[in-house]
């Protein structure tokens, strides 16, 4: 039950974002931009500590690229050399 609380809390944070946004529809872009990142961040922050938001981010860390030194101990390097 706490979970689909922070997921409604998370989607109300996007809302108000949005409704940010229109809200200062005569206010510098900054701001209006800023009021839908401001949602956003805040949503992934409540997000995050839900168990499908633990699940989300757990393979979404998987998703990104490793250093090329990791590479460069995994790659496969034949032994000797090939007979042509």
């Amino acid at each position: 039950m706490a979970d689909k609380i922070k997921l409604l809390v998370a989607f109300l944070f996007i809302a108000a974002g949005v409704v940010g946004f229109y809200a200062l529809g005569d206010a510098a872009a900054v701001l209006r931009v800023a009021s839908v990142l401001f949602g956003v961040l805040a949503a992934a922050g409540v997000f995050w500590t839900s168990s499908q938001g633990k699940r989300f981010f757990g393979f979404a860390g998987t998703l990104l690229p490793r250093p090329s030194a990791w590479y460069g101990r995994h790659v496969k390097r034949p032994c000797r050399p090939p007979v042509w």
